[in-house]
């Protein structure tokens, strides 16, 4: 998503016929402009390679490096393609292919002079003298020889000869509303290049590189770790904040194996995905982040054998491919002594997060580390654990409804620009999550989690009976209710188990008379620990 805001433009002045290149880009009607024509003598430093600047508050990235040479290239090309094709041009080459005997001043417009270059292979060309400027003509310097001679040349006056009506002007108009439509469709080529572009969003992934000083041995031959569901985005706080919850999670073991080549990843099984996910380790989240693991720790001389149980449903908004992503990083790192921290292995979560539903760590880094987990950057990762005060109440109703949403499909509806209006909305809700979190306020925490005006409006009416289900919670006693994730899952908060378990059942019913789906009711508590081991030998 982006905020509306105006274009921007970059001038590049070069030293070939000294031609002002201007390039404008507007962010809202994704238009392009060129505009060449003759320009005054300019300072060196001006006109050298490295005068390029970026606009302010922009990234001038590879994408925008590209477009803008492209743009160059076909500028020049249309210059080019214009002098061969320019009717003045034209009308004197088919007059005559050889200098005339005799040399004459005449006037092209008014208060204008010309005179004639024949280069070495006979082209001819108008260049304006230096006392007299040459107007509708498109910009460049003519081809010249001065080893030819120069002579001026007189352009026919209107009656004459040489302007007799014939096939000549209309061989002209021909060629001149050919050029205007190739011109047009080049601009258009140009155009849809720089839509789909613009759709695609550019992500600098950095490598991962081995964070020990030396490739460890293992230590176990065998662990099972267990990484717990997450609740993302929490309304407001879209792609930066997220948490762990305690009961729903899934299961991965990691062994040793001899038969798995060394420094390589091989899934054995998968349980709980009635056959839906792949055991090739390069199409697997468990897998992808247990190679990663490795890497990370430099590990080369053993192979690893993975298993995974899942305990949470496929597409279900509680970040189920994070936790099988995380429960592998955990059990990966504990056969070699837990080397690295949680945080060292987000990393990883992050390697599998980006195959499958994007680079965006609200999910992975929750399930790894617990808590509340906010991202505040991606380059370089920085990750802000938020604690909520221990003898304050918080509890979570989750109610996971029989329907699947998968995350790239809900992310592909979000709209790609906002009003400052909207912004400063989730801006303001954003930080009373954050504040709500940090004082242990429950009531603040649901309010402002409700009050997302970007995400959940787009989504929500994807999901059959999601805005029912949303006002049942609060009629029966929840502070807050949103979407959890990319959906379906709806979390409502409260401060008991108790109440937590009506507000279950009004949410239950509510998907199924309004959105005709079945769903089922958790209670959870907030999950302090994330990823841990729970099985080592």
């Amino acid at each position: 998503m982006q905020l509306t805001g105006s274009g921007h433009h970059q001038t590049l002045l070069g030293s070939r016929n000294e031609v002002n290149l201007k390039f404008f880009t507007d962010s809202e009607s994704h238009t392009n402009i060129f505009s060449a024509g003759p320009t005054k003598q300019t300072n060196a430093a001006n006109t050298s390679a490295g005068a390029q600047r970026k606009a302010p508050g922009r990234s001038f990235s590879s994408v925008r490096h590209q477009r803008f040479f492209l743009h160059l290239m076909i500028s020049i090309l249309m210059e080019g393609f214009w002098l061969e094709l320019n009717p003045i041009r034209l009308m004197t080459l088919k007059t005559s292919t050889q200098p005339p005997k005799t040399s004459t001043r005449t006037t092209l417009f008014k208060g204008q002079t010309t005179s004639r270059h024949v280069d070495a292979r006979g082209s001819i060309g108008l260049k304006p003298q230096a006392s007299s400027t040459m107007i509708g003509v498109w910009g460049g310097s003519f081809l010249s020889n001065k080893t030819h001679g120069v002579e001026e040349w007189q352009i026919p006056e209107r009656g004459s000869a040489l302007s007799t009506p014939g096939k000549r002007p209309l061989v002209m108009l021909t060629l001149t509303v050919v050029f205007m439509l190739s011109m047009r469709l080049l601009r258009y080529i140009v155009l849809v290049v720089q839509v789909r572009s613009e759709n695609k969003t550019t992500v600098l992934i950095p490598p991962i590189t081995q964070l020990t000083l030396s490739e460890p041995k293992p230590v176990f031959k065998y662990v099972k770790a267990f990484a717990p569901a997450t609740v993302a985005n929490l309304g407001p706080g879209f792609d930066f904040l997220g948490c762990a919850v305690n009961g729903l999670g899934d299961l991965v073991t990691a062994q040793v194996c001899e038969t798995v080549p060394a420094g390589d990843i091989m899934i054995e099984s998968i349980t709980g995905d009635e056959g839906r996910l792949s055991c090739v380790s390069g199409e697997n989240c468990a897998g992808i982040a247990g190679k990663a693991t490795l890497e990370l720790l430099g590990v080369q001389s053993v192979g690893i054998s993975l298993t995974l149980h899942k305990g949470l449903p496929l597409g279900s908004g509680l970040g189920s491919s994070a936790a099988s992503a995380a429960a592998a990083a955990a059990a990966v790192n504990g056969l070699f002594g837990s080397i690295l921290s949680k945080a060292q292995l987000v990393q990883a979560g992050l390697e599998s997060e980006a195959t499958v539903s994007g680079y965006h760590a609200d999910n992975v880094a929750p399930s790894l580390m617990g808590g509340f987990i906010l991202v505040r950057s991606y380059t370089p990762l920085h990750l802000i654990p938020l604690a909520f005060p221990e003898d304050k109440p918080l509890v979570f109703v989750l109610v996971i409804p029989e329907f699947e949403a998968p995350t790239k499909e809900m992310r592909a509806v979000l709209p790609k620009e906002i009003t400052m209006k909207k912004h400063i909305a989730n801006c303001s809700q954003a930080s009373a999550l954050v504040t709500a979190i940090l004082q242990g306020d429950s009531h603040l925490l649901g309010a402002a989690l409700s009050s997302d005006t970007i995400v959940e409006p787009q989504r929500a009416p994807l999901i059959p009976g999601m805005g029912a289900v949303t006002a049942a919670a609060k009629n029966a006693g929840a502070y807050g209710c949103t979407i959890s994730g990319a959906g379906p899952t709806a979390v409502a908060i409260t401060n008991s188990e108790e109440q937590g378990k009506l507000i279950g059942a009004a949410m239950v019913d509510a998907f199924a008379s309004h959105g005709g789906l079945r769903a089922t009711a958790y209670v959870s508590k907030l999950d302090n620990e994330g990823a841990r081991i729970v099985e080592k030998h």
